[in-house]
């Protein structure tokens, strides 16, 4: 398959469903992910395994600045609350939630 093939097959799928992962099965897959290109050979990549516990507090602080993002921009209460309800059930919903987070220590700085 090209480039240019695996680019426009690429999907995004929410839906899934199943038994949480393993940590080993994590760990696999966080090993796969940093095999992923970087600038100069850093490893710019962290990655958190949300616990069930801990989803509902985190689903409430994405909410809460979400909001504030959609009120800018004018949009109707409906509207947000509909997105917002769709978004904490992904987060809550999801076998397992692995965060992936992008970090700027130990990359070179540009004036």
């Amino acid at each position: 398959m090209s480039l240019a093939d695996a680019l426009r097959r690429r999907r995004s799928i929410r839906g899934l469903e199943g038994p949480p992962l393993s940590r080993e099965e994590i760990a696999a897959l966080v090993e796969l992910a940093l095999l992923a290109p970087a600038p100069h050979h850093t490893r710019p990549w962290r990655f958190a395994s949300i616990s069930q516990q801990r989803r509902a507090a985190l689903a409430s602080a994405m909410g809460a600045a979400w909001e504030a993002d959609m009120v800018r921009d004018g949009l109707a209460e409906t509207v947000r609350r509909r997105a917002l309800e769709r978004s904490r059930g992904r987060i809550e919903g999801a076998p397992t939630l692995l965060l992936g987070c992008l970090v700027g220590e130990g990359l070179n700085v540009y004036p």
